[in-house]
């Protein structure tokens, strides 16, 4: 799962991702944390997946893998989506900021 594409920054972007469209409020940071238990190395997810309570959960995901040593974060790629409500260079900025935050 860490084999992939290298960018011209030279970070590795894994083949494949795990993603967590449909995955559920309730479950979407044990299902993340058990991806990156299997090896993922890159988390696909989105502002509004899970009525905007996914990123969270896959933020608390990355801490728990990061606290279990399962990886360092710089070893991780994660991919998020914003929002058609945010169309703009300023609207895509809060977007982004918002979306940082929820992933911390």
């Amino acid at each position: 799962m860490t084999d992939g594409a290298e960018l011209a920054n030279g970070v590795v972007l894994p083949w494949a991702g795990y993603g967590t469209y449909k995955v559920g409020k309730l479950i979407s940071r044990e299902c993340t944390l058990e991806a990156l238990r299997q090896g993922y190395r890159c988390i696909d997810t989105a502002f509004i997946y899970g009525g905007e309570t996914t990123e969270k959960q896959v933020g608390l995901a990355i801490q728990d893998a990061v606290s279990e040593k399962l990886l360092v974060r710089e070893d991780l790629v994660v991919v998020t989506k914003h929002w058609r409500k945010y169309h703009g260079y300023e609207p895509t900025m809060t977007c982004l900021g918002l979306s940082m935050k929820r992933l911390q």
